[in-house]
């Protein structure tokens, strides 16, 4: 940026400053300490507003009555296009915002109005939503929005501290990425997910830690019900402080309704709390209905560490797990489980391990002398593809 430039830049700067109310200049002085902004501000049940680099940033009355403009401390160039989420162009330059917006100010800037998704992408299975950082992943949180029949997928490994409330019944891909966890419940429920149902999550894997005095965490969703869960990693330290029942699972806290069906899947987290009770391996707890019915194949349970007393794989009293033992297997060399389900594995090789999950098929491989699902298949198409690929071989992955 050449000197003129910035000298421009700063003038302008100061003198909005000098148009911005007093309320607004101490509500930014308030915010700017906090580091990041929010790349979205909501001015309506149903529109959001994000502004490009240089101007200011409006919120929206919180209740205490009124609305503050601030300069924007994380900047955007792109919004989108109109096959991103129905964006509109709208000029504020002779009388502030429109009449819907509450306490206009008369400050010329130009705003672009997103009334569905900021995520990039379509929904579809040939053109999902991208989840590419915490903020795409935060506005997932905060959408509100069931998403049947949508498709996401993760493009990054991202550590969030969010946990998306509203029930999700699309499709959430991991891509093979790490999706970092970290959490403190205030509540019953503690994951990722809170509830998910015709949905389903494949190539993923979950790190973390969750602590919680509370039921019901777990490494992917808090509960369930018909929902598909393939080619994924729970890698999630759970730590849990509740004296009794807290049906934790390293997958799934508790499914209550429909069918579950998990496959090609690993559990190689901590299931801490000696105190707590009631738990699974993979599954906290399927409810007492004899409609519903857990498929579960080609899996491990090999925790890190475990102390809760759990399962091996499924903690439920009817007879409708469908759980193929000739295919899961587990690997508790310190500790027991209140109900043993599947095959100890404890004396067979990682070659002969990956032979029999893998069960004819190529869902699993040798990772460093671990069995690990393969959570994608990658494709070699420039350097730095191969690099990546000759990075991995030389770790022991094959």
């Amino acid at each position: 940026m050449n000197i003129e430039r910035f000298k421009t830049i700063l003038l302008l700067a100061v003198l909005m400053l000098f148009m911005v109310p007093q309320r607004a200049w101490a509500s930014y002085r308030a915010v700017a300490t906090k580091g990041k902004l929010p790349g979205a501000f909501s001015v309506s049940a149903t529109k959001q507003v994000w502004f490009s680099q240089g101007n200011l940033q409006y919120q929206a009355d919180n209740g205490d009555g009124g609305s503050t403009w601030r300069f924007a401390i994380k900047q955007y160039d792109f919004v989108g296009d109109a096959t991103h989420g129905n964006v509109y162009e709208k000029d504020v330059k002779t009388g502030g915002l429109d009449p819907s917006y509450e306490n206009n100010r008369r400050i010329g800037l130009s705003v672009r109005l997103v009334s569905e998704t900021m995520f990039p992408g379509s929904g579809t299975a040939d053109d999902p939503y991208l989840i590419t950082s915490v903020d795409t992943w935060n506005y997932l949180v905060n959408a509100g929005n069931t998403y049947s029949g949508k498709f996401f997928q993760l493009t990054e490994d991202i550590s969030v501290t969010t946990m998306v409330t509203a029930t999700f019944s699309g499709t959430f891909d991991g891509g093979g990425h790490t999706l970092t966890f970290n959490y403190t419940a205030t509540s019953d429920n503690a994951a990722p997910f809170a509830y998910i149902t015709g949905a389903t999550i494949k190539n993923l894997r979950v790190a973390g830690t969750i602590n919680t005095g509370y039921k019901y965490a777990a490494g992917i969703a808090a509960e369930c019900g018909t929902t598909t869960i393939t080619n994924c990693q729970s890698s999630v330290t759970i730590n849990s402080s509740v004296d009794g029942d807290g049906t934790h699972g390293g997958l799934i806290g508790c499914q209550s309704s429909g069918t579950l069906t998990i496959n090609s899947c690993l559990f190689d987290g901590e299931l801490m709390g000696a105190n707590t009770t009631s738990c699974g391996g993979f599954v906290g707890w399927v409810s007492n209905n004899s409609g519903y019915h857990t498929y579960i194949s080609n899996s491990l349970f090999a925790p890190a560490n475990i102390t809760v007393t759990a399962y091996t794989f499924c903690r439920q009293n009817k007879s409708t797990l469908h759980l193929e033992a000739s295919t899961c297997y587990y690997i508790t060399p310190n500790w027991t489980a209140s109900t043993v389900q599947g095959t100890n594995a404890g004396s067979m090789t990682t070659a002969a391990l990956v032979t029999a999950l893998n069960n004819g098929g190529t869902n699993w491989c040798n990772n460093g002398g671990n069995a690990t699902p393969i959570l994608i298949f990658d494709y070699i198409g420039n350097q730095s593809n191969w690099n990546a690929f000759t990075s991995g071989i030389n770790a022991g992955i094959n």
